[in-house]
């Protein structure tokens, strides 16, 4: 409890501001550049990975930094726990200092399969600092061991080069990327598969910004784009935009993915199971567009949206959750098909419009209008520029990109100062 400084004569004084609580959120902007390597991957061999990967700290004064790692590696029965442990190893680079980053003491550090492991605190006395530079250009080594099965493994903290760790290294149809889901390729590690979400950072400090998880599919993370640093291939719209903000931010956007899969799943997947939910202010997603292609109705994916925002609310009851509007979606030509059409019932533009004006209802603080500056103004089914804005009628490319990335940059900026201790 506060306690009042009013009093009489000597001493006397206004109420007393208690210091803000140190809380932990997310570390990095993530703007930077990453390179790793891959060897020895087989079905009978284990295998490593190895990087080096560039990050800049958010402007928070934190005290303390942890981090989180995952192994998700699928074996022969898509089992997410068939697998043996990885072993990891990391450290943290600020100019000339490193830091060994431990487990329990450990310089190596031991994760089951499908399994989520904590660093200890890392401090900024272990690289001769007493507080952790705001902004600072900071480096992370890691490597990890052991990777046997049908080999698809998580390898953490990708920057911009490779979005959040979408390095396909040889895929076949009907592999969900973000649900671990579907056929692995009969050749098995020589195919091998290396995605990097689980990977995070997180500070400690009483000055946070805003800190922001982005959900979403292929659209989100820049596909088909090639506009330049901070778009496309590294990472396209929301990353190219909270960057700009110098928001930190983790991405979680995967191709294929779908906002009933989560509900459904009770949020057990992989990606969202490690907590990240946990340590940030706000949630940006666009999960709409697969699940409609997969026959889900306006009405349907309204009802999950609002199941996942009571969900995400049960881990963090103060987050903050938005939504994006549907982009077009059309044929190469930019003929919109089924649902995507204005005249379908329970469509593209039904979710839309209910999106725009009852966002409140489903439990959304707001809605982010990307659709808005890429469709057609008149034949809002459609892209405006085609040409341009699109590669094949499904995603954005360089200038549509660069559109969208604007609109979510201009939320980015006008995100209200976190909420209280939550």
């Amino acid at each position: 409890m506060t306690r009042l400084g009013y009093g009489f004569g000597r001493g006397a004084r206004g109420p007393a501001n208690p210091r803000p609580e140190a809380l932990w959120r997310l570390a990095t902007v993530r703007a930077g550049e990453s390179a790793y390597g891959i060897g020895n991957v087989s079905t009978s061999n284990s295998a490593r990975t190895s990087g080096r990967i560039r990050d800049t700290l958010s402007n928070a004064h934190m005290t303390a930094l942890r981090y989180a790692d995952a192994a998700f590696i699928i074996g022969s029965d898509q089992a997410e726990t068939a697998v043996s442990p990885q072993s990891i190893q990391r450290a943290l680079e600020i100019g000339p200092a490193v830091g060994r980053v431990t487990w329990s003491g450990s310089a190596i550090g031991t994760i089951p399969g499908g399994a989520l492991l904590w660093s200890d605190d890392l401090l900024p006395g272990a690289l001769g600092l007493s507080e952790f530079p705001p902004g600072a250009m900071v480096w992370h080594r890691s490597m990890k061991d052991n990777l046997v099965g049908d080999t698809r493994a998580n390898f953490p903290m990708t920057g911009p080069g490779t979005p959040e760790g979408e390095d396909q290294r040889g895929t076949t149809i009907g592999v969900d990327r973000l649900m671990q889901t579907g056929a692995l390729p009969a050749d098995g590690g020589a195919r091998a598969q290396i995605d990097g979400a689980p990977g995070v950072l997180i500070g400690l400090a009483s000055d946070h910004g805003p800190t922001v998880l982005v959900g979403g599919d292929s659209r989100f993370y820049g596909v088909s784009g090639n506009a330049g640093p901070g778009t496309g291939t590294a990472g396209g719209p929301p990353r190219m935009a909270l960057e700009q903000a110098g928001i930190p931010h983790a991405m979680q956007a995967r191709s294929g993915s779908k906002i009933q899969d989560f509900v459904a799943g009770d949020f057990a997947k992989p990606v969202l199971r490690i907590g990240i939910i946990a340590y940030v202010s706000d949630i940006l997603c666009n999960w709409s567009v697969n699940d409609m292609s997969n026959g889900r109705t306006a009405s349907q994916i309204l009802a999950d949206i609002a199941a996942f925002v009571a969900k995400a609310k049960a881990i963090n009851p103060q987050v903050r959750i938005w939504w994006t509007t549907m982009a077009p979606s059309t044929s190469g030509s930019n003929i919109p098909v089924g649902l995507y059409a204005n005249s379908a019932n329970d469509g593209r533009q039904a979710f839309n419009n209910e999106v725009r004006t009852n966002f409140a209802a489903y439990g959304l603080s707001g809605l982010v209008d990307i659709s808005a500056a890429v469709e057609d103004p008149t034949q809002t089914d459609r892209w405006a520029d085609f040409a341009n804005d699109s590669s094949d009628g499904l995603h954005s490319r360089q200038t549509g990109q660069v559109k969208e990335a604007a609109v979510i940059k201009a939320w980015a900026d006008a995100l209200p100062a976190p909420l209280a201790a939550y």
